[in-house]
């Protein structure tokens, strides 16, 4: 079960970070992360669980989901809240069959089809964007426009979440277009002060809750 949730940090692990990823995690989760993600895009698959096995501790001491980007399998192995996956994944079905009932599971999407495809389909939230553009993806797309952001908060019953290019400058014009979630990645991983960029980003969404 997704519980209420403003603030979702992705850890970039290839990236090279301004901290270590458990550095990184451990003072987000003390300043207000909701929700986590550990993204891994490489070929040594131990990369990602070897940090899996540093971070899920801490997430569980806070009561903080740890979500594993598309490894279902390293989710399952790690007993992690859930996968998120992107349009070129496994599908929801298969995932929701290996990781069963209760396990949290997420999707990249696009445009409203996809977003909507993937609520019919059980998804537990949707990520929506880009919003604006980024660094934090090789194969990030075109930026959306604020129009969909209208659309998602219309006709989506589950939650959903903007990404891409989202920081403590451009979070105002996002709020007032209706987005009350946020998941960031350079935002926090590359602030100098960890702490007062979460809390900042935090203070300035709507309370958690307002929206589906």
């Amino acid at each position: 079960m997704l519980k209420a949730f403003k603030l979702y940090l992705v850890i970039n692990l290839d990236q090279q970070n301004r901290y270590p990823p458990d550095k990184l995690a451990a003072e987000a989760i003390h300043s207000g992360v909701d929700l986590l993600q550990l993204r891994y895009k490489g070929d040594n698959l131990r990369v990602l669980w070897q940090w899996g096995e540093k971070i899920m501790p801490l997430a569980k001491a806070a009561g903080v989901s740890l979500i594993i980007n598309d490894r279902v399998d390293v989710a399952l192995a790690l007993d992690a809240a859930g996968v998120h996956l992107g349009q070129h994944d496994l599908p929801i079905g298969a995932a929701r069959k290996i990781l069963g009932p209760d396990k949290l599971i997420g999707i990249s999407s696009h445009t409203l089809e996809e977003a909507l495809l993937a609520q019919r389909q059980g998804a537990d939230y949707v990520a929506m964007g880009p919003l604006f553009p980024t660094m934090s993806k090789a194969d990030a797309k075109t930026p959306l426009g604020f129009e969909l952001i209208k659309q998602f908060n219309r006709q989506l019953d589950i939650p959903w979440v903007a990404i891409g290019g989202i920081n403590a400058t451009n979070l105002a014009a996002l709020v007032t277009a209706g987005v009350s979630r946020i998941a960031v990645i350079s935002a926090i991983a590359q602030a100098e002060d960890i702490a007062l960029v979460t809390r900042q980003l935090k203070e300035r969404l709507p309370p958690a809750g307002d929206r589906p």
